[in-house]
């Protein structure tokens, strides 16, 4: 009896918790170097692999993300955000947006090939662009690490990616020590990405239709 009064607030603060942490914000780990410099600078780099950045775990960088711009789909050109790998169910990616549906951008093989499998490349590129160029179908982003030699992404691997797979924002970096506190720079050091991005879709165009996806 002297735990009555505990069981309303278990109640009440249940369902409050999950909405926080679905919604709200969360944290979550960065391992491997296909964000370096960005997050975790101290990975290993050079030797790539799945073994890059995996001798220092107490080093990895836990960052805080906000679930809610995701649900919003307030995501923006150069946001990093958590998502779902397209190739693998159930693993996470953290990479970064750098264009959005309606931009083109610089194609790359395994794009080509990813947008070949997905659709009938419907969309016709602009007079003064060239066969290297493809855009961001409806509904979906273009995303890429900012350490290019051993992210797979966008341009590595499964090309434009849908909205609907990115999970949330990622905002602040929380750990280790040092660099708790530090807000994830909102431009990729990359110097390939940062020429990716050939044409803007305008803000004010009308909207896309959707594309005859699989």
């Amino acid at each position: 009896m002297a735990y009555r009064w505990l069981l309303p607030r278990i109640a009440f603060s249940l369902p409050v918790s999950y909405a926080f942490v679905d919604l709200g914000y969360n944290i979550s780990v960065v391992s491997g170097a296909s964000m370096a410099p960005s997050l975790n600078p101290d990975a290993d780099d050079e030797r790539g692999g799945a073994g890059a950045g995996a001798a220092t775990r107490w080093k990895r960088d836990v960052v805080l993300c906000e679930r809610w711009a995701a649900h919003a789909l307030r995501i923006a050109r150069g946001d990093v955000v958590a998502m779902s790998s397209p190739d693998e169910p159930g693993t996470c990616l953290v990479k970064r947006v750098l264009a959005l549906e309606g931009d083109w951008v610089v194609a790359t093989p395994a794009a080509r090939e990813a947008m070949a499998w997905r659709t009938g490349g419907d969309g016709a590129a602009p007079k003064d662009a060239d066969d290297d160029v493809l855009q961001v179908p409806r509904g979906h982003c273009w995303v890429e690490g900012d350490n290019p030699t051993c992210s797979v992404d966008s341009a590595t691997s499964f090309g434009p990616v849908p909205l609907s797979l990115v999970h949330a924002r990622v905002r602040y970096v929380c750990w280790p020590p040092w660099r708790a506190g530090t807000r994830v720079p909102p431009m990729s050091p990359s110097p390939s990405a940062t020429k990716r991005l050939v044409l803007q879709r305008p803000a004010n165009a009308p909207p896309m239709k959707p594309p005859g996806w699989r």
